[in-house]
């Protein structure tokens, strides 16, 4: 299991942040068990001094291939910003696997073209776009 390498800006150290933040970096081997090292920031920011203390959270993992994933999330509460930022994390980390794959999705500008003619037909149009489809229902008039 990796051990994250935890540091703490602007407040005190907390053993059970640091529970919750190892918890966190588990489920992410998990998901990717390449990961190399992992670096958790966690910043306490006073910018909004009367609506409370924001922190900040980011995310710094190496993975095989000197690639540098990194995420970085800001809340009031210091857990849903860490859940947040690793959650941004698993989802760069998927699309980074996905395309060493060459499995990313492309798009195509297709727009109306890429509804099928059964769907046109469902949502009440003649088949020739999804714009008739709207007019065809009936629009209230002014």
């Amino acid at each position: 299991m990796i051990n994250p390498q935890i540091t703490y800006r602007g407040m005190a150290h907390s053993p059970a942040f640091d529970d919750r933040i190892r918890e966190l970096a588990g489920k992410l081997e998990e998901f990717n068990p390449k990961i190399t090292s992992c670096h958790v920031i966690v910043d306490e920011r006073d910018r909004h001094k009367r609506k409370g203390k924001h922190f900040q959270v980011r995310v710094d993992v190496h993975v095989p291939g000197a690639e540098i994933v990194a995420s970085l999330k800001e809340s009031e509460d210091p857990y849903l910003a860490a859940t947040e930022a690793f959650h941004v994390l698993m989802r760069q980390l998927d699309e980074a696997l996905d395309k060493r794959r060459g499995e990313t999705k492309r798009h195509h500008g297709l727009g109306d073209a890429a509804i099928l003619p059964e769907l046109r037909e469902d949502m009440g149009g003649d088949g020739s776009s999804a714009s008739d489809a709207a007019d065809s229902r009936g629009s209230p008039s002014p």
